[in-house]
C-alpha cells in the first residue's frame, strides 16, 4: 500500500499490485491495473505480457492474443509470448526463430509461472 501511495504511477509496482490481483482472482482489477500499465510504459514487454496473461484468464482470447502479437513486436526473441501465441493456436503470428531447446525452455518458465 505505502509503495502504491508513494509512487501510484510507477510501472513496476502495478504490475506487482496487477499479479497479486490476479492471483486472489480479482481480473477485472487487475485488468484495469495493466490496461493503464500499458499506457504508462507503451513499450514495457513484461507488462503487456501479464496485460495478455490477464486477458486470457479472462477468456478474452482475441485481446490476449493482440497483446502477446505486440510483446513480440517490442521484442521478437521474447519467447514467454510466441508459446503462448503457439498453445492458442496463432502460430502464424510467431516470427521467432527458436531452438527446440528454446522453446522447451520457454515451456519450462511458463508451467513454473503459472504454479
Amino acid at each position: 500500500r505505502r509503495a502504491l501511495y508513494i509512487r501510484p504511477d510507477d510501472p513496476d509496482v502495478l504490475l506487482n499490485l496487477a499479479v497479486v490481483l490476479q492471483n486472489i482472482g480479482f481480473l477485472d482489477d487487475a485488468e484495469q491495473i495493466m490496461a493503464h500499465c500499458t499506457t504508462i510504459m507503451p513499450g514495457g514487454v513484461l507488462h503487456r505480457f501479464i496485460y495478455a496473461n490477464i486477458l486470457q484468464e479472462q477468456g478474452k482470447i482475441m485481446e490476449a492474443i493482440e497483446s502477446y502479437s505486440m510483446t513480440l513486436e517490442m521484442q521478437s526473441s521474447f519467447l514467454p509470448s510466441a508459446k503462448k501465441l503457439q498453445d492458442l493456436g496463432r502460430g502464424d503470428r510467431v516470427t521467432v526463430d527458436a531452438t527446440p531447446a528454446e522453446m522447451a525452455s520457454a515451456d519450462f518458465a511458463l508451467a513454473t509461472s503459472d504454479a
